[in-house]
């Protein structure tokens, strides 16, 4: 289940990529259903594996903090995706929205790897 959900999140964020390349060429995207089905798809699994791992980890372990904040830092990821995808939004939400949602990646990632106490 761990390679499931490491392959969702490397998806996850070629996706991101993916979008924020539209942003440094300068156009907006226009993203086709099948493009938006395949997103929420790859977002459904990504978080179901996640909480699934993350019921694994509090079995033996207990609750952890570091696995908390990154399902925190994912819906803040999303939500700033979303809003900066949005056709109705302008150049400047577009940016804080990528910057945004980068950030948050950064700190899953950075949580992932170091797994604070």
């Amino acid at each position: 289940m761990k390679h499931l959900h490491m392959l969702m999140a490397a998806i996850t964020v070629a996706l991101y990529l993916y979008q924020v390349s539209f942003l440094v060429r300068g156009t907006k995207p226009a993203l086709s259903k099948a493009f938006k089905g395949a997103s929420h798809a790859v977002y459904m699994a990504l978080v179901l594996t996640g909480l699934y791992l993350f019921w694994q980890i509090y079995q033996v372990a207990g609750m952890q903090m570091w696995a908390v904040l990154k399902v925190i830092l994912l819906v803040v990821a999303v939500s700033a995706n979303i809003k900066a995808i949005r056709p109705s939004t302008t150049p400047v939400q577009t940016k804080a929205g990528f910057v945004i949602a980068g950030l948050a990646y950064l700190g899953i990632l950075w949580l992932a790897v170091v797994k604070p106490m």
